[in-house]
């Protein structure tokens, strides 16, 4: 790297999201909001990271530990002055790593992105009130758990559902939830909707939608009255993206008057989100209450697990467990250098 010409970083762990998945499709398709990642290209994800060398940012000593919101997966990143400088891409994290002794692994969870993604999500669209229930699916990953930890905390009942036995048990663990199963339980002849109306005899006031699909489905039969669903991804569509409508897994759009129906008569409200949009507005309220639960109790990094694969050549499989049952618990991260 010539003098002066920004910062050199090592990075120690970089995060796999499921929204990655979403890039991996033909170009011609543009369903959705990231561009696809041409061939030959890096992808790119938040990392935490070590500065090796700095020449030109003071506040960025070498030594310190730092966030980056968007890298490439690699285990060295050069950092433009004018990125590395932009406190909105590049944040110092070494003094509270040290005056909290949390693991730097949750800043890309919990006190990352995908945290505020489950805060942002709950309280723009959700709108949650003390004795309502919520049912979230895909409640064992951080986003979420993060809205299950502040449902509980805000006096809702929670329900959740998750990919495995280990994952539905460490739940009910947790305290946060009321009840907590598996969705699509192969040796049961119960239907998930049966198992959610079990789980919610009253039925809900609002769904945090991950999964979608046939949980999405379920839910909407589940809500009551001027219930809100909150779509934050839909996970079961993946297997969905592809290219030209002649192309096996092309995107499709599925008639489905099983959703539309409830909508009417139950004068449901359904809000789909992008944290992009958000974090500007929720970030301060949810760093405060993030570090007011860390001083109280430990908050949420003492329950959310880290699920941590060593090795750059170990990223193309652990992602492809993210859509695998019962495969990744916790946050997904790839361990590319010692801290």
């Amino acid at each position: 790297m010539p003098d002066g010409e920004g910062v050199l970083v090592r990075i120690q762990l970089a995060s796999l999201d499921p929204f990655l998945r979403s890039q991996l499709r033909d170009s011609s398709s543009a369903w959705t909001y990231t561009p696809a990642l041409p061939v030959g290209e890096p992808l790119c994800t938040s990392a935490v990271g070590t500065v090796v060398r700095s020449d030109a940012v003071h506040d960025l000593p070498v030594g310190e530990t730092v966030w980056l919101a968007r890298v490439p997966l690699a285990q060295y990143v050069i950092l433009k002055v004018s990125v590395a400088a932009n406190r909105r891409l590049v944040v110092p994290i070494g003094g509270r790593l040290k005056g909290y002794s949390l693991d730097a692994g949750h800043w890309l969870g919990v006190l990352g992105v995908p945290g505020l993604t489950g805060f942002a999500g709950l309280y723009e669209c959700g709108r949650p009130k003390s004795g309502e229930t919520i049912f979230v699916s895909s409640a064992a990953g951080t986003v979420g758990l993060t809205v299950a930890y502040f449902s509980k905390r805000d006096g809702l009942r929670v329900v959740g559902s998750a990919g495995s036995i280990d994952k539905v048990d460490w739940l009910r663990q947790t305290g946060i939830f009321d009840d907590a199963f598996i969705f699509n339980r192969q040796d049961s002849h119960e239907t998930g909707e049966s198992l959610l109306r079990r789980a919610a005899p009253e039925g809900l006031d609002i769904h945090f939608a991950s999964v979608g699909g046939a949980q999405l489905r379920a839910a909407a039969a589940c809500m009551k009255v001027h219930g809100r669903i909150v779509v934050c991804d839909a996970i079961d569509e993946y297997g969905n993206i592809g290219g030209a409508d002649d192309e096996p897994g092309c995107a499709t759009t599925p008639d489905s008057p099983w959703l539309w129906q409830p909508v009417v008569y139950k004068r449901l409200t359904i809000s789909g989100f992008l944290i992009t949009d958000l974090a500007g507005k929720y970030m301060a309220s949810f760093q405060q209450q993030i570090y007011e639960g860390i001083e109280k109790d430990g908050g949420l990094p003492r329950i959310a697990p880290l699920h941590v694969v060593r090795g750059l050549d170990k990223a193309a499989e652990a992602f492809g467990d993210l859509f695998r049952c019962g495969k990744v618990m916790g946050k997904l991260l790839v361990q590319l250098s010692d801290s």
